[in-house]
């Protein structure tokens, strides 16, 4: 699948149709889903602390976000990568036909 993905990505004229859901899939739906569960830790921290009267410690914030972060920097990240490492070993057939 690999090879095959390597060769012909992005050759077809449905790839104008797959190409936004893809990029809403693998790009969009992950950052909205780390910037919720953040937002909604943080909530859940406020919530507990304002029952024990006690404020919510920077520490702990700066943790889920800066975990937040680097969870997207390496989903991101991950995903170019492997994209990048496909395109740079992409080598087209001299005959096509024959593949088919």
């Amino acid at each position: 699948f690999r090879s095959y993905s390597c060769i012909y990505e992005f050759s077809s004229p449905k790839w104008k149709i797959l190409q936004p859901i893809n990029c809403v899939t693998l790009y969009i739906v992950p950052a909205i889903v780390i910037v919720a569960t953040a937002t909604m830790i943080l909530a859940v921290a406020r919530r507990v602390a304002g029952e024990t009267r006690q404020g919510v410690r920077w520490q702990g914030v700066a943790t889920v976000v800066l975990t937040a972060a680097v969870l997207q920097f390496c989903h991101i990240f991950l995903h170019q990568f492997t994209t990048f490492s496909c395109r740079s070993r992409r080598e087209i057939p001299q005959n096509l036909d024959r593949l088919t």
